[in-house]
């Protein structure tokens, strides 16, 4: 998708337009998901509500459904329908759409070099690290930078501490059957632990929304290390 130069900023404060084309009964239509801006504590509220847990066998996650109710909850308006004044508009909406406008209004993604240089690798004691993250606004992609400090054995030790705790493993009595795991969010903690480590941020008009946070900070604690093909 190319970017629009004009929308190089993440404003979280705005309201937000995703245009969109949508196929129903055999027909394209456009179409367009406006969405009221959403605030950390909204977005904290929507995390802590998915449940996922499972075993080896079976998985049980309502995320989808989550997902959805944040739209009904985040959205302001979808353009070019007409509805009965009888009927509840944000109801006749596919779930499936939902959920896609949805994700693709929250999704932030690490952006990595293409090409691995040809020189060697200066080994020196770094006192910053440097991420750039992508998302949507306005259904455009921006970029943004984040200076954080260092990865040290101090930090790493909080973030595998918050890390251990997203995953709860039922008690059971003997092996009769395998316990369930269940995931439990800890975005709150990342994000203390990001405000930790940053020295500074750019490409953000008023605030780095949450989902911005977790993001960075589970890429710095990753492994960087791929195989060559």
């Amino acid at each position: 998708m190319e970017k629009q130069e004009s929308m190089n900023i993440y404003d979280a404060d705005a309201v937000q337009r995703y245009a969109l084309v949508v196929t129903e009964n055999g027909e394209k239509f456009d179409t367009a998901h406006v969405f009221n801006p959403l605030s950390d504590k909204d977005y904290l509220s929507h995390v802590n509500s998915v449940s996922i847990e499972g075993n080896a066998d079976n998985v049980d996650a309502n995320d989808k459904l989550i997902t959805a109710a944040l739209w009904d909850a985040q959205i302001k308006e979808v353009e070019n329908i007409e509805v009965d004044p009888s009927d509840d508009w944000k109801s006749l909406i596919d779930i499936d759409e939902k959920v896609d406008a949805m994700n693709m209004f929250l999704t932030v993604v690490i952006v990595e070099p293409e090409i691995a240089q040809n020189g060697k690798r200066k080994l020196t004691q770094q006192k910053t690290e440097t991420v750039i993250t992508e998302a949507f606004f306005n259904g455009f992609p921006v970029s943004q930078t984040h200076t954080m400090q260092s990865k040290t054995l101090e930090f790493a030790k909080k973030y595998d501490k918050i890390r251990r705790k997203s995953f709860e493993t039922e008690k059971t009595k003997g092996l009769s059957r395998k316990p369930k795991i269940r995931y439990v969010p800890q975005d709150e903690k990342y994000g203390e632990l990001y405000d930790e480590m940053l020295v500074s941020s750019t490409g953000f008009k008023s605030f780095t929304p949450l989902r911005f946070k977790v993001k960075v900070i589970d890429y710095i604690f990753a492994s960087k290390i791929d195989e060559k093909k």
